[in-house]
């Protein structure tokens, strides 16, 4: 069998009628024969290679049909799900083991979409203007309208997120932002929202999870909102749905007083200020959760720590690295 016969064969298995059957070969052959392998590198040979012969060398296979959507000028969301439909097949028939998420970057209906991904892809750190266009598969008009966008802000369901700007003299780009928009029932936004202002109340984790429960909040329909506002109390549960707009890590830390999730993620130095006998006290060491409970913590170094309640801690703040621990009574 050779891979027009496999185009053919996944065309009978997921349409129906004559018309929508002949507009998926139609579509898929004329990919083949004008862009897989890209522009420089074609290949219309590729319709009668055997499937066996395919097969043998998927990887390559795979990636110039990633080089070919990136040339191919049209509706590149319509031919990646026709092209995901042939990786399925052969997969499913022909034992491929191509992976289901080779296409994703390629999928995208409107700018909005192309943006978010855009945003998690520099989330994994630093890429060029290249690597992006590359990933994406978009011209460098695209990409420079959708990098003035996300650096100028981007507005999406209520929440406003922008890239970090180019360093000088480098010419990347980066992002602290790992866009998360959740499809909820009624019984997991009440999870959600109340749940979470309710069992991170009076723990480390309440500063940060009332943030998440108050993004949340504000991408909600009038109906999803009278929900969560018929369990406010005005003291473990309320809400701030005014404009929430997007706050790295190290600005949040040095915005709060003590920023426990931040130092509890990783293993940063940090100068603790406490109450002690009535007395403010100091400890610099690395933060860690505490066995006993969440409303404290531990404050360890060189495999000496101590347990901190959260309502005891005056103040959390960055330490020189390798700073050496310390006990200091003011």
């Amino acid at each position: 069998m050779q891979l027009l016969d496999a185009i053919t064969n996944t065309a009978n298995f997921y349409h129906h009628t004559r018309k929508t059957k002949e507009d998926y070969v139609n579509t898929v052959t004329h990919f083949f024969e004008n862009y897989y392998g890209g522009k420089d590198n074609q290949n219309p040979t590729i319709l009668d290679k055997s499937i066996q012969d395919i097969k043998k060398d998927q990887n390559n296979f795979a990636l110039d049909i990633q080089e070919g959507l990136k040339s191919y000028p049209n509706d590149k969301y319509t031919l990646t799900c026709r092209l995901e439909q042939l990786i399925f097949y052969l997969n499913l028939k022909n034992n491929f083991t191509l992976t289901d998420t080779l296409l994703e970057n390629f999928k995208h209906k409107d700018k909005n979409e192309r943006l978010l991904k855009i945003l998690k892809y520099l989330h994994t750190g630093e890429k060029s203007r290249q690597d992006i266009a590359e990933n994406f598969g978009i011209s460098d008009r695209a990409l420079a309208s959708d990098l003035k966008t996300l650096q100028d802000g981007f507005d999406f369901m209520g929440s406003n997120m922008q890239i970090r700007k180019l360093e000088r003299g480098k010419n990347t780009y980066t992002s602290m932002i790992h866009p998360i928009f959740l499809a909820l029932n009624t019984e997991e936004i009440y999870s959600m929202t109340v749940g979470l202002k309710l069992l991170s109340y009076g723990t480390v984790f309440e500063e940060s999870m009332n943030r998440v429960a108050d993004k949340i909040y504000k991408q909600l329909s009038d109906h999803a909102t009278q929900i969560a506002d018929s369990h406010t109390d005005g003291e473990k549960v309320t809400f701030n749905d005014g404009t929430l707009d997007f706050i790295g890590t190290y600005s949040l830390m040095q915005q709060s007083r003590t920023p426990f999730a931040y130092y509890l993620k990783e293993p940063i130095p940090c100068k603790v200020t406490y109450l002690q006998n009535g007395k403010e006290a100091e400890v610099i060491g690395t933060l860690h959760l505490d066995e006993g409970g969440y409303d404290r913590v531990v404050v360890q170094a060189d495999g000496v720590g101590i347990d901190v309640y959260m309502d005891d801690v005056v103040n959390i703040c960055r330490a020189a690295d390798h700073y050496p621990m310390k006990y200091k009574n003011k």
